[in-house]
């Protein structure tokens, strides 16, 4: 947040657009942060804040069309994501992704009722090193977010936690708040 707002603060603001995406369920430590640098200052930039709602079920089928080669067993795998997806672009992005992945779950086509989301995980979970898996483990146990030296002390871990996290967090399955804490999505 600091770091945004030393960048965006005059003179000479640059000529840039910052997008960013958050869950307003989920009080994010850097909105706040933000919002309080804001009001001790004149901004000299727009802040817009943007809500967006789930996509309709056409929208929906338009993007997994579109994620999806066009093969006539996509058809039906298309159908199931945009179904059990919710309208949530991320979920159809990701259960796309995994249909058309080498390896993938090539069953996403085979009948079934809600149970893709479980099944994504799991299979990602398989893909996860045991240590990682156990790191992952440790986080989402936890009642409340964990730092970095409370994460090292929570395990003999023999690799590198730090290239573990980052796996994590680039898989989704672990975010980071505003103060460097890591905590379940």
């Amino acid at each position: 947040a600091r770091l945004l707002e030393y960048l965006l603060a005059p003179p000479g603001v640059p000529p840039c657009l910052f997008m960013l995406s958050f869950r307003p369920d989920k009080g994010s430590p850097m909105l706040r942060e933000l919002a309080t640098l804001r009001s001790m200052m004149t901004p000299s930039y727009l802040l817009l804040q943007v809500e967006t709602t789930p996509l309709s079920p056409e929208a929906g089928a338009v993007l997994a069309a579109q994620l999806l080669p066009a093969r006539s067993r996509h058809i039906r795998v298309a159908q199931r994501i945009v179904q059990e997806s919710r309208g949530n672009p991320a979920l159809i992005h990701a259960l796309a992704e995994e249909a058309i992945a080498p390896g993938g779950d090539a069953g996403l086509s085979l009948p079934g009722d809600g149970d893709l989301l479980p099944r994504l995980i799991r299979t990602r979970m398989t893909r996860l090193g045991e240590e990682t898996r156990e790191l992952l483990g440790r986080i989402i146990a936890s009642s409340s977010p964990l730092s970095l030296p409370e994460l090292l002390r929570a395990g003999a871990w023999q690799g590198d936690v730090l290239a573990s996290i980052a796996q994590l967090c680039g898989r989704g399955l672990v975010r980071v708040d505003g103060e460097q804490r890591f905590a379940p999505p």
